[in-house]
């Protein structure tokens, strides 16, 4: 599945579901889950939501968390389905998340390089195949020493 937060223009990919997560108290003041979607293999769009804390998060907790002490700790996580989804959707999401700049997917990969790949993806597989060799370039190219 792969994940997107559409406001954070950010893109990740999960190979498995996933019902519970360590997240950030400030991922949680900040509502990181209410702009991200994940896109399955099966074409359907789901919203997620972290469980939040029963007693809340305090107004020290919340300062903190903007500062320097900000732990994560596990939450649920509820996936609830949206709709089918295009892959011209799932296309966009991850070309608009190497558009905002996150160097992640090209720390390791020419970003021109990775845009034609995306933009060449026909089915979902495309787009797994493009993130693992995005994630594994750097183990398959050639070391210094060997040129």
């Amino acid at each position: 599945m792969f994940v997107v937060h559409r406001n954070h223009d950010f893109i990740e990919f999960h190979s498995n579901i996933a019902f519970h997560t360590h997240v950030t108290r400030l991922a949680l003041i900040r509502s990181m889950d209410t702009d991200g979607l994940g896109f399955d293999a099966a074409g359907m769009l789901w919203s997620f939501h972290f469980e939040r804390p029963a007693a809340g998060i305090s107004m020290l907790e919340r300062f903190l968390a903007h500062t320097f002490y900000n732990p994560d700790f596990r939450v649920a996580v509820t996936w609830t389905q949206v709709r089918p989804y295009p892959l011209d959707e799932l296309r966009q999401c991850y070309l608009d998340a190497l558009a905002a700049g996150d160097d992640v997917p090209t720390q390791f990969v020419g970003r021109d390089e990775l845009v034609s790949r995306v933009r060449a993806c026909a089915t979902f597989q495309d787009f797994v195949t493009a993130w693992k060799w995005q994630s594994t370039a750097v183990e398959n190219s050639p070391s210094p020493s060997s040129s």
